[in-house]
């Protein structure tokens, strides 16, 4: 018999708890939400898929190359933008090629909008590509952590729609001192995230073990 502890049966007893969580909440509102969560997780799970080879399982090349591909897109786009938005601060290009209804602030906003989209693409392509390197061995579709939980999904779509209300009813009220700041954070703490993967090598796993593994070493250097 193969072990209970690996990643797979680890990760599908997190999703359980999560479900469970959502599922037996006292609010039906927060009930609804729970179950609007679990068909979301299921898409980005990519369980209607079951069945075609490549998409089998986490392992497959399909749901790799398709996840690549609609991350990549989703930057291409937001890049472009962001360097639209970049020739409109610098007087290249004019505001008006978006409406004549964009303000100043709004354009800011936007601007820190597009910023976000990429730095986040880069963050799920980032966990993907550094697992590849550092420990392909646990390598699947899994690493771009884009279904990583309900709690994430849940807090990312809510941040989302805080942010665009923001844009559309109150786009004033914004600090932009706050937003270079954290960028700084968000890039600062990429990179050291990314070297910490590469010291940790094949030790390093996106799921708590509770075995350990032949190849597994205690990392006592680095970040």
């Amino acid at each position: 018999m193969g072990r209970v502890t690996s990643s797979g049966v680890i990760q599908r007893r997190q999703r359980d708890f999560e479900d469970s969580l959502f599922s037996n909440m006292p609010i039906r509102p927060l009930a609804i939400l729970g179950s609007r969560l679990t068909c979301v997780q299921s898409i980005l799970a990519m369980e209607r898929w079951r069945g075609y080879p490549q998409f089998e399982d986490d392992k497959g090349s399909g749901r790799v190359a398709l996840l690549a591909c609609i991350l990549s897109s989703i930057f291409g786009v937001h890049f472009i933008l962001c360097l639209q938005f970049l020739l409109i601060r610098f007087g290249v290009l004019s505001k008006d090629i978006f409406g004549t209804y964009w303000t100043d602030e709004t354009l800011q906003m936007a601007f820190q909008w597009s910023c976000y989209v990429i730095t986040l693409c880069c963050f799920h392509l980032g966990e993907f590509f550094t697992t590849a390197i550092c420990n392909p061995y646990v390598c699947t579709a899994d690493s771009f952590m884009v279904n990583h939980s309900k709690a994430y999904t849940a807090a990312a779509f809510i941040s989302w729609v805080e942010f665009w209300i923001r844009i559309i009813f109150f786009p004033k009220h914004n600090i932009s001192k706050m937003f270079y700041i954290g960028i700084i954070f968000v890039i600062g703490g990429q990179v050291l995230r990314s070297v910490a993967m590469h010291t940790c090598g094949e030790s390093f796993n996106h799921y708590i073990q509770q075995d350990k593994k032949e190849n597994h070493v205690l990392i006592t250097h680095g970040m």
